[in-house]
């Protein structure tokens, strides 16, 4: 069998070592009421050190084979920085777990099946299994401790059902409008995002809005572009001098995309949004993997130039409120209309063709002209 590595021996972004751990652990985090819960496990190795990997929402297959309590060898991870949010143990790293990656279940191990962050386990000796005692409590036996328990209570309000249907067709005719698309449509439509934030959020799902506002800031630690897989379009990671899917085995190509987060305003208040890549695009005139790859802005981190030229610059910026909480923008324009210079170079080119008709003329016939012989022609009877 392969030599095993150590929790600590992970450095971020480096290749994996192979990992003996048990499982002592499998929760689930939801960030925001709109999103997907994510799957993580605990991960304990011999050394007693733990360890969060990241499931892959995808992989029902091997959460139904991997067991608690039981013991694995880990391969084909790829090793991440710490989460940001909801970080369970202090370490430098989190496991991030794809399509390729595999437990192998391995005979029992030495390794707790508990961890405790705040103390050595050195400190906690006969301590591991408790004894849970029983007391008498209004005359009933119980435990000493029990979990927090709630009660819900709905109560049957009389015309409460209907009221509550009559709303809910309101806001799926309302949900179903998706507003003006074009130019002319956007610059007639403007409205302010202090009118927006007076909205109710459920009835506007779907909706479109046009606001003349300012980039108010961006940010940098949301990370400002995407590398994904072009086979299952999960995110490309970083792994020595090379990105690899978590998912796939063979080398894939990379597609890099704009997704900046920011902030924008105007003199009635200021709101969070998203641009996506056609936007931003839009915006930049600049491909993205022009400048991640050919100029070298290859931190999701660190904004380039391009991108910190735009905050305080005034446009029309033209959005939609989707399933999430923060709206994506559509389009962008400039708050002062100006023609294309197509259209004008036509307009000189047929004024050149006029000129050069005139000047090979030897009588040109002016609508003065026209005008006097006319007359002359009624004054002499003809």
């Amino acid at each position: 069998m392969m030599a095993a590595g150590k929790v600590t021996d992970l450095l971020p972004y480096e290749p994996p070592v192979p990992l003996k751990v048990r499982v002592i652990r499998k929760y689930c985090i939801q960030w925001s009421p709109t999103d997907k819960s994510q799957l993580f496990y605990l991960l304990v190795d011999e050394s007693g050190n733990a360890v969060e990997a990241k499931i892959s929402t995808r992989l029902k297959k091997i959460d139904s084979k991997v067991f608690l309590y039981k013991c694995y060898l880990l391969t084909g991870y790829v090793v991440d920085p710490p989460q940001k949010i909801g970080k369970v143990v202090d370490q430098t790293v989190t496991i991030i777990v794809g399509d390729r990656a595999e437990f192998h279940a391995i005979d029992e191990l030495p390794i707790q099946k508990q961890f405790y962050s705040f103390a050595p386990y050195s400190s906690l000796e006969g301590r591991y299994h408790p004894t849970a005692k029983t007391v008498l409590l209004t005359g009933t036996l119980q435990l000493e401790s029990t979990s927090a328990t709630s009660i819900v209570i709905d109560l049957a309000i009389e015309g409460y059902s209907e009221e509550i249907k009559s709303l809910k067709a309101l806001t799926a005719r309302a949900s179903s409008h998706y507003g003006y698309q074009t130019e002319d449509d956007i610059r007639n439509n403007l409205t302010t995002i202090g009118d927006i934030l007076s909205k109710n959020p459920d009835t506007i799902n779907n909706h479109r809005f046009s606001c003349i506002a300012k980039v108010k800031e961006i940010f940098a630690n949301r990370k400002w572009f995407s590398r994904k897989c072009t086979v299952c379009l999960d995110n490309m990671r970083r792994e020595g001098v090379r990105m690899v899917c978590k998912n796939c085995t063979v080398a894939q190509e990379e597609v890099i995309n704009y997704c900046v987060n920011a902030t924008i305003c105007d003199n009635t208040g200021s709101m969070p949004v998203v641009f996506f890549n056609e936007a931003m695009t839009q915006v930049l005139r600049v491909d993205c993997r022009k400048l991640v790859i050919d100029e070298e802005y290859n931190d999701p981190v660190v904004l380039p130039p391009q991108l910190t030229e735009l905050i305080g610059q005034e446009k029309i910026f033209h959005f939609i409120f989707k399933s999430t909480e923060t709206p994506s923008i559509q389009q962008t324009l400039d708050v002062h209309f100006t023609a294309e210079p197509e259209k004008e170079t036509e307009i000189l080119h047929e004024e050149v063709e006029v000129s050069d008709i005139t000047s090979s003329s030897t009588a040109p016939k002016t609508p003065a002209s026209k005008a006097s012989r006319r007359y002359d022609r009624q004054q002499s009877g003809i």
